[in-house]
Order: structure tokens, then sequence, then C-alpha cells
């Protein structure tokens, strides 16, 4: 036995089609706004290490010119009391 033609249920039909659509829409929105905000503390959190890690290379070669600064003078000193020392030996008495 065939059913009639009824234009409500069709009605129905698009109205249960509609809300399963908007369901998935929203759960979608949803999800997508989630993966949004997790990548952007991953960015922000990947800014923050790289703006630590310039800061400690930074004051790192710093510190490694203050050494070799150091080093240099006093590497100068040693070399200008060897240069008067050779000086004072080498002077006739």
């Amino acid at each position: 036995m065939r059913h009639a033609h009824n234009p409500l249920h069709e009605d129905h039909a698009y109205v249960c089609f509609d809300e399963r659509i908007e369901k998935i829409r929203s759960r979608y929105d949803e999800l997508i706004a989630g993966i949004r905000q997790e990548a952007g503390d991953a960015q922000r959190d990947v800014i923050q290490l790289r703006e630590r890690t310039h800061h400690d290379l930074v004051e790192k070669i710093d510190e490694n010119a203050r050494k070799l600064d150091d080093a240099l003078g006093k590497l100068d000193t040693g070399l200008a009391e060897m240069a008067r020392h050779h000086e004072s030996r080498g002077r006739p008495e």
C-alpha cells in the first residue's frame, strides 16, 4: 500500500536535516575555535621562548666579550712586562 504524498513530511524532513546541519556546524565552530585558541597559545609560547633565548644569547655574548677584553688586557700587560724585562736584560752594564 502506497502512502499519499504529504508535504508536511517533507517539511519535517527538511527541518530535521537543517537541525542536524546546524548541530554539526555548531560542533565544527567549537572545534575550530578550540584549535585557533591552541594555535594562538602555542604561537605565544614560541614567541616567548624566542625572546628568552635571544635575551640569554645576548647576555652570553656580552659575558664572553667581557672575558675576552679581560684576557686581552692581561695579555697586553704580560707582553709589556716581557718587553720591559727583555729590554732590561739587553742593556749593557
